[in-house]
C-alpha cells in the first residue's frame, strides 16, 4: 500500500512541477528538477522497499568536517 502511495505522489508533484517545465521549455531548470526529483525518488522508494538508504548528513559532515577544523582551531 505504501508503494501506491508513493507512486501516487511522486506522479502528482510530476504534474504539477514538472509538465508546466517542460510546456515553457525550461530545459535547464527541468533537468534540475529532474536531478532532484530522481534523487528523491530513489531514497523514498528506498526506504519504502526496506533498501539500505545512505543518509545525506554524512555526506555534508564529511564534505564540511576538514573545513570546520581548519576554521575552528
Amino acid at each position: 500500500m505504501a508503494l501506491f502511495t508513493v507512486t501516487a505522489v511522486f506522479l502528482l508533484i510530476f504534474i504539477i512541477q514538472g509538465l508546466p517545465l517542460i510546456r515553457q521549455k525550461k530545459w535547464g531548470d527541468f533537468y534540475v528538477f529532474l536531478g532532484i526529483f530522481l534523487l528523491a525518488g530513489y531514497i523514498a522508494y528506498g526506504e519504502v522497499l526496506g533498501f539500505y538508504v545512505p543518509n545525506p548528513v554524512y555526506l555534508i559532515k564529511w564534505i564540511f568536517d576538514p573545513l570546520a577544523r581548519l576554521m575552528f582551531q
